[in-house]
């Protein structure tokens, strides 16, 4: 009988000590969110155009200092760093923000050129009417497309953007991608 009441409390202590364990309700997982990445590659001047590619400077053979501006989403990223006197950037910026779960996330690049008292927007797109570019990033395939809804590219490709003249005009190199966390 001994052995009896100490096999039973024994079982009673356990199941005490296991009971609230199993009993307890997991928490709700926390939801996952989506990051969109752009990393900003380059930026290049034609040759034809490296010495005087501001024609409006007074001094003659003027370099840009170029960096670019982010925007996701309608909302302005930390900009790139200068790289100055240089007709061949390459900026090693990765822009970073968390999007919402909608179909196309709008990425905007603005390319400029720093001179003192004011800065020019550097003319990269295709169309004489534009001068950023503006592409839409589908999270749930990994596709690139154009205003217009055309597919450009996919997540992780380079993608390239020339201004209105293809052999003359600045361009710019990048890459979209995302992950969640």
């Amino acid at each position: 009988m001994k052995h009896q009441v100490s096999a039973i409390a024994i079982c009673f202590a356990t199941a005490g000590l296991i009971a609230p364990a199993i009993a307890k309700p997991r928490p709700n997982p926390v939801p996952r969110q989506r990051v969109i990445q752009v990393r900003v590659v380059s930026a290049k001047v034609p040759p034809k155009r490296r010495f005087n590619f501001d024609p409006g400077n007074r001094f003659k053979h003027s370099l840009p200092d170029f960096y670019v501006k982010l925007k996701v989403n309608s909302r302005q990223l930390r900009r790139t760093r200068t790289v100055k006197n240089s007709s061949v950037a390459f900026f090693r910026y990765s822009g970073t923000m968390a999007i919402p779960h909608q179909r196309r996330t709008p990425v905007k690049l603005t390319l400029m050129d720093s001179d003192p008292g004011r800065d020019d927007t550097v003319d990269i797109h295709s169309s004489p009417q534009q001068k950023s570019v503006t592409v839409l990033y589908e999270a749930d395939t990994g596709n690139v497309y154009d205003p217009s809804g055309k597919k450009i590219g996919v997540r992780g490709q380079r993608l390239a953007f020339h201004g209105d003249d293809a052999k003359h005009g600045t361009g710019i190199i990048f890459k979209i991608s995302h992950f969640t966390r």
